[in-house]
């Protein structure tokens, strides 16, 4: 069998020995697979420094989350048994997984978003932690059928920034694996199950990569830094066939994998590759250490056995899942009312920002003022329409803060204080000479003098009819 997209003589592999192969060796698309990008993300290494470059007393320098401040004060003790895992993610809205499936369902694309939110305690289990996820920013990207690949994020740091002025930050990924079954009754295909993957290889390499791009301060690390909270989620077809999502996390020993460069992606998305020693990379050495590595399983007899991770190994061993769900009584910091404003980047389904929506959100009249302030001040709750109104630099930091406190605690007192502000004031002149008016309302003259000239049109057209029923032809063809 040939596994290459333009084979040549030599191509020719084992069906058996794909596993062995890396993605860029064969060429091919990985079809029916959610293919995120190739190119490897930037990952800080591990600082090679000696015990006296290290922080001293790190558990009264460093700062970590209010959340473990008050977990430490608990019992360590977790029964593993009975509660297994550790992280939780919850969507503080259903709409918010309705609005990334509009656009799968408007295009047959994927499509891939970041999960803005915060970490809470999750009560359910021992030493719990849960992220509540209040908004997704979908980041610019090029959507296929099988894939997604990201584009260059030029306003990254800004979509921080306002998500950080929300007291909110960046606590996962999320991305969509669907494929309609084409039976006509909205039931999509399972792709990921037991006997195939959960996580591709290529996927968890992915979501190493982002869990080690935002580590979790710690007080009990002399670095004072140690693992992550960062989840990944992904939106596929279960086995009955409906839309779920399912949340998961890569192990420390993945990312650390990942970050030595001791892994790659297999052909094979069930399988992960340990790198060759003699692999030449285009580094300036060519030979890398690789040091051996193990897993255990349970044999055909029953017995736990230690294997050579070399050259493949399940990627089973590298992911942890975690838990998900919605609150019984929704209450999320963002209320505006749908459909809300437009999401950023999909002008490939007919999707722009401009200001004109943003008057059409603000309701505003003729004369660029707002016809009800106390509906501005619930419509400007919405993360989408921050960014946008970051994006064009109107508002100073201390009015755009105050916005942002407005848009996730909701007090009139303040949106009145914002309505008042000098950047406000530019923003509304801005609309006024660039943004959409509703159309002039009409006069009580013009509006009879309207509907005279409609009935006079639909006399004339009945008495046309009547001459039409009244004329008999001479022939019938």
């Amino acid at each position: 069998m040939t596994l290459s997209n333009q084979p040549r003589d030599g191509d020719v592999k084992l069906l058996k020995d794909i596993a062995q192969f890396k993605v860029s060796q064969i060429g091919l698309k990985l079809n029916g697979q959610v293919v995120l990008p190739n190119s490897d993300l930037p990952i800080d290494p591990l600082p090679i420094t000696s015990p006296s470059e290290k922080i001293k007393n790190p558990w009264e320098v460093v700062k970590q989350h209010p959340v473990d401040d008050r977990l430490d004060k608990k019992d360590g003790r977790i029964p593993r048994k009975r509660d297994p895992k550790m992280y939780h993610v919850e969507f503080a809205d259903a709409s918010l997984i309705e609005k990334l499936l509009d656009f799968w369902r408007k295009s047959g694309a994927q499509r891939l978003g970041y999960l803005y939110g915060r970490y809470t305690e999750y009560t359910e289990v021992p030493l719990g932690i849960k992220a509540v996820v209040e908004a997704i920013y979908e980041p610019p990207q090029v959507d296929e059928i099988d894939g997604v690949t990201l584009n260059e994020w030029e306003n990254e740091k800004d979509v921080d920034e306002v998500a950080r002025l929300c007291g909110l930050q960046r606590v996962g990924v999320i991305w969509t694996d669907l494929l309609d079954s084409g039976v006509g009754d909205g039931s999509v295909v399972c792709k990921r199950h037991i006997d195939s993957y959960f996580l591709s290889s290529q996927e968890i390499m992915f979501a190493a990569r982002q869990q080690a791009q935002h580590p979790k301060p710690t007080k009990w690390s002399d670095t004072g830094k140690f693992g992550s909270a960062f989840v990944t989620c992904v939106i596929s077809g279960d086995e009955s066939g409906q839309i779920s999502i399912s949340a998961y996390q890569a192990s420390n020993s993945a990312v650390e994998m990942v970050r030595a460069e001791l892994v790659e992606p297999s052909v094979d998305p069930s399988v992960m590759l340990v790198r060759n020693e003699e692999e030449d990379d285009g580094s300036i050495s060519r030979t890398r250490y690789i040091p051996e590595v193990f897993y255990r399983k349970i044999n055909e007899y029953g017995a736990q056995v230690q294997e050579n991770a070399k050259p493949s190994f399940p990627v089973e061993y590298l992911l942890i899942t975690l838990t998900h769900g919605f609150p019984s009584n929704p209450m999320p910091q963002f209320i505006a009312d749908p459909p809300g404003f437009p999401i950023e980047n999909r002008a490939v389904i007919g999707v722009d920002q401009d200001l004109k929506d943003l008057s059409k959100r603000l309701q505003l009249d003729r004369n660029g003022e707002l016809t009800n302030q106390d509906a501005a001040i619930k419509s400007i709750s919405d993360f989408h329409l921050l960014c946008f109104l970051h994006g064009y630099g109107v508002l100073g930091k201390d009015e755009e803060a105050l916005l942002c406190k407005v848009a996730t605690q909701h007090d009139l007192a303040d949106g009145f204080q914002l309505l008042s502000t000098s950047g406000w004031a530019t923003l509304l002149a801005i609309l006024q000479s660039t943004g959409e008016r509703p159309p002039k309302r009409p006069s009580p003259a013009e509006s009879d003098e309207r509907l005279a000239k409609k009935v006079g049109r639909i006399k004339s057209f009945m008495e046309h009819l009547v001459d039409l029923k009244a004329y008999t032809p001479t022939t019938v063809l």
